[in-house]
């Protein structure tokens, strides 16, 4: 029992041993299945010239744009599963080749040439326009294969039951070089020629790849169960040993023309050729079976557990199980560091060796703040929550103790090897202790200072002044024992330095909860770092070298290039989990220089140690725009156009950003056609235009990290799109429309000019007969009948009768004259014309007065009845005047008065379904009879009032009048029906 419990406590006082590969994080990310890939077995790598890294699984195939995995497979119409390689062609789309075929892909679109019958083997891919492959069919035999123009042509080897066999064109026509695992032929397709070589070494090992390097073939010979690789350059006749490399190192290096060219991944080891090179990998040497170098330089390797992405062998990080929330980092001695917390104790590394320190005197191991130091006398001093805690390199500790109004934290020390002072941030002061532990100065309140607030860093510059970071910055002069306050009056926020660092020019740097500022000794003031791109606080400052300053962001480390900085221009490089950098959020104050020159950075996922050797002196992050698709529509990637469908003139454009090194999100712009305006950035990857014009319209988006868009003024992407409208749609339609318009108007204009010439003319010839038929009532035969009556009178002395005959006449002609003056005196329109109609029974009070005069004229000739409905209403009743007199007098005149007896004149006035029907009837001779009549007469004259009038009617239709005549005559008399509305 004693045995075991000495053995527990000498564990506990040696500490745990850690394998490096425990304690230390990967220095990669491994993509899976769960990522997005099809397989986790990934069997090829290919970056395409968008930028996009294509991955070959055993499931099919994946597209990666830095953030996500576009899969290829079985359930969108990708029908390989095993990928055996992936080139791009000459138009950019996507070559896939697998043993079961060759499949195209273009944009999302997939096209497929499946070798049906044969399984190919290897393929050679010197070019991409005629590919040449092994295959062989079910029944063992080998054939040469080539792809050209989307078709297949074999060739028959004469081989069978080979276990493998590969093909290289030899830059000749009809020349190829056959490769089985131990022979080597030259071969020629024309004359179906095969020419065996001596290939000395081949019972002994296989042939593990080959390659195309300047129209050379190159071979690599792997001799079996030993790190021995052989390299020939071969030629239709002979071979020759051009390398060699064993065990890690060249025997006989490679020429330098092929040795550029040369990247070779030895299966299950940790380690891979390139351009001569020998790289090892920091991960399970099982896992690599092949790799890719990218354009940014960074390596990526495809597992047997996924895709490898590796980052910087600049950071390395530490296992935040194993040292949880590390506030702070010092060394002493040189190897051993210390890793104090606030919430948990102290521990310490060495060796590999991971074990919690003891602080004697301390009650609580706990409570640590930041930034401890080591003096000269190797003594190391760390802030506490009671305190500042001293320890001695043989482990005493002692505790230097100072109160303000009752608080005893110290947040900072910090130790001046120049004048061998120890400085204490406490709140609202700043101790100031010798190398005898004497407390020989306060500033701060205590001093009558106006300091306020807990002291979060010190620093001392380049003349010997200290800054001091609280509520506000200070600078205090230690000879003259002055403290002067750095304030921002400007801003409408007060700035609060975190943590402050003097670079190598001796200009002094502060991180501040508002970005990053420096100190302007000229003029004596503070100046913010103006870069779009710091939005956030910086909590950790540090200079690297004389010509990098490192800072810290919520998302990551940047690092300032300062002789850019000098000159007037901003160069910064951004490290973060997608590039190396895994600690996330960098702690506050949290850096730390190291015996070796390495920075350690603190961090709220882990602590990590960067060696600034190995850090590019600026990083770049590529970023490149793809159009994706329109309208839910794949854009090809050999077509830099989109064409909408007819009359289509919206369209939805999505667009994938390409960056393997998001470091930040991406925001875009875009305008139609050069020139135009651009528009707001945007973060959403799609755009929405509408009414877009007929014909070529060309769209530009520019895209950028958030912040940097003065760093990608050059990201720019454009694309035509073309839209094809219907006739009615397109620009030309309206002004077509409105010329064609204004013709037609200018057409019914003269048309209507006309027409109203016309009916100008009508109404006069209108008005012509309404004269032509009042004076027709005058004819000479009424006339004469009036004066033969009156004479006769006068002879018998009937003088007065004969003057009530001449009063009627006269009265009788007044009337028509007034009704003719009234009628044609007017405007010559339409409208005038139906403003002057007369009412029914001012028409029948003429017509009965015309009556009363033709039974004076003819007494005991007819009778006359007038007969008017009860529905009709003479007086609200309108026709044109004179209408009815022509067709009464022709009654009397034609009808009547011929007959040897007495007849009668019916007049009838009816209404029926809204028009009004006036019906003239006389029982006299009939039409016919007065005709034969009129022909025998002594007094015949030509009788125009009938005709008159109905040629007057006929133009009163044409005017828009509704007018019917309806006559029927027989012997037995004649009726005339005359029809208005």
């Amino acid at each position: 029992m004693r045995i075991c419990s000495a053995i527990k406590i000498l564990v506990l006082l040696l500490g745990v041993v850690v394998n490096a590969q425990d304690l230390e994080l990967p220095k990669y990310k491994q993509y899976s299945d769960r990522d997005g890939l099809p397989q986790q077995q990934v069997t090829t790598l290919f970056e395409d010239s968008r930028g996009y890294i294509w991955v070959g699984t055993k499931n099919g195939v994946a597209r990666f744009n830095g953030k996500e995995f576009y899969a290829f497979t079985t359930k969108n119409g990708f029908p390989f599963r095993v990928i055996e390689e992936i080139r791009e062609d000459q138009q950019k789309r996507i070559l896939v080749f697998s043993s079961e075929g060759i499949a195209r892909i273009n944009g999302n679109e997939i096209e497929t040439f499946p070798l049906n019958q044969y399984v190919a083997e290897t393929f050679d891919l010197c070019s991409t326009e005629t590919i040449w492959f092994t295959a062989k069919n079910n029944k063992a035999q080998w054939f040469i294969g080539c792809f050209s123009k989307d078709k297949y042509t074999f060739y028959p080897l004469p081989f069978h039951n080979e276990l493998s066999v590969s093909v290289k064109h030899a830059h000749q026509q009809d020349e190829f070089y056959i490769f089985t695992n131990t022979e080597f032929y030259a071969y020629n397709l024309k004359d179906n020629k095969l020419q065996s070589h001596p290939f000395v070494l081949r019972k002994k090992g296989y042939i593990l790849k080959s390659l195309c390097v300047n129209e050379n073939v190159i071979v690599s010979y792997k001799k079996i169960n030993t790190d021995h690789f052989l390299f020939y350059q071969m030629s239709k006749n002979e071979h020759q040993l051009i390398g060699e490399y064993q065990n890690g190192s060249w025997q006989r290096q490679l020429p330098s023309e092929i040795r550029n060219q040369l990247r070779l991944y030895i299966p299950n080891q940790a380690h891979f050729i390139e351009k001569g090179k020998v790289k090892y990998v920091s991960m399970p040497e099982q896992f690599i079976i092949n790799g890719l170098e990218d354009s940014n330089g960074v390596q990526w390797f495809s597992t047997e557990r996924g895709l490898t992405r590796m980052f910087s062998e600049a950071f390395t990080h530490y296992n935040p199980h194993l040292l949880s929330e590390v506030w702070a980092v010092v060394e002493q001695p040189k190897g051993k560091f210390w890793f104090p917390s606030y919430s948990f104790s102290t521990k310490t590394l060495e060796k590999n060796i991971l074990k919690e320190e003891q602080m004697p005197s301390v009650s609580n191991h706990s409570g640590y703040y930041f930034h401890p130091v080591k003096d000269d006398k190797d003594q190391l001093y760390f802030a506490w929550s009671k305190g500042v805690v001293k320890r001695s390199p043989k482990g005493k500790t002692k505790i230097l103790e100072y109160h303000w109004q009752g608080d005893p934290n110290a947040l900072y020390v910090f130790y001046d090897k120049q004048r061998s002072l120890l400085l204490g941030g406490f709140r609202n002061n700043v101790v100031f202790w010798n190398d005898k532990e004497e407390r020989i100065r306060v500033v701060g309140r205590e001093s009558q200072s106006d300091m306020e607030g807990y002291v979060l860093c010190v620093a001392k510059d380049s003349v010997g002044d200290y800054w001091f970071a609280a509520r506000d910055i200070y600078r205090y002069q230690f000879d003259k024992n002055q403290l002067k306050k750095y304030t921002f009056s400007h801003q409408e926020k007060r700035i609060r330095a975190i943590d402050i660092a003097t670079d190598f020019s001796g200009r002094v740097w502060f991180g501040a909860n508002q970005g990053l500022f420096y100190y302007d000794r000229k003029k004596d003031s503070l100046q913010k770092f103006e870069c779009a791109q710091l939005e956030d606080g910086v909590s950790t400052v540090f200079p690297i070298d004389e010509k990098r300053l490192l800072f810290s962001q919520p998302h990551g480390l940047y690092i300032l290039d300062l002789e850019a900085f000098q000159k007037g221009n901003v160069k910064l490089s951004l490290y973060n989990e997608t590039n190396g950098y895994l600690g996330n959020e960098a702690g506050q104050t949290g850096a730390f220089r190291d015996s070796e020159g390495k920075i350690w950075i603190t961090g709220s996922y882990a602590l990590a140690k960067i060696d600034p050797n190995l850090l590019p002196s600026h990083y770049a992050s590529p970023l490149n725009l793809v159009f994706k698709s329109y309208n839910n529509v794949s854009i090809k990637y050999n077509e830099n156009k989109i064409k909408l469908p007819k009359d289509q003139h919206s369209v939805t454009i999505t667009f994938d950003p390409v960056a393997l090194n998001y470091i930040r999100p991406v925001w875009y712009r875009y305008r139609l056609d050069d020139g135009d305006s651009w528009s707001e950035p945007q973060t959403e990857n799609y755009i929405t235009l509408t009414n877009l014009p007929h014909g070529k319209t060309t769209l530009e988006v520019r895209a950028w990290f958030q912040g940097l868009e003065e760093s990608y003024l050059d990201n720019r992407y454009t694309i035509d799109i073309y839209v094809n409208k219907i006739f009615y749609n397109q620009a030309w339609f309206v002004p077509a429309v409105i010329f064609l318009l204004l013709i037609t108007i200018a057409i019914i204009s003269y048309v209507q000019k006309r027409t109203q010439t016309r009916l100008r003319k009508t109404i006069m010839l209108a008005k012509i007969s309404e004269v032509e038929t009042i004076q027709s009532q005058m004819n000479p035969h009424f006339v004469y009948n009036v004066l033969a009556n009156v004479q006769s009178k006068i002879r018998n002395l009937q003088t007065e009768q004969a003057e009530n005959v001449l009063l009627k006449l006269a009265g009788l002609m007044r009337k028509f004259l007034h009704t003719s003056t009234v009628t044609t005196t007017q405007k010559e329109d339409t409208l005038q014309i139906k403003q002057h109609l007369v009412s029914l029974s001012y028409e029948l009070v003429l017509l009965q007065e015309f009556i009363d005069f033709q039974q004076m004229l003819y007494p005991n000739s007819f009778d006359y009845r007038l007969i008017i409905s009860d529905d009709v209403d003479v007086n609200q009743t309108k026709i044109p005047p004179m209408l009815l007199q022509p067709f009464v007098e022709n009654a009397i005149s034609h009808g009547l008065i011929p007959n040897t007896k007495k007849g009668t004149l019916t007049i009838f006035v009816k209404r029926k379904f809204d028009r009004v029907y006036i019906e003239i009837k006389d029982d006299g001779v009939g039409l016919e009879a007065a005709k034969q009549k009129r022909k025998i007469s002594k007094l015949r004259y030509p009788s125009q009032g009938r005709r008159l009038t109905l040629k007057r009617i006929k133009l009163l239709r044409e005017l828009g009048f509704e007018i019917e005549v309806i006559t029927r005559s027989s012997a037995k008399g004649t009726k005339v029906m005359l029809i208005f509305g």
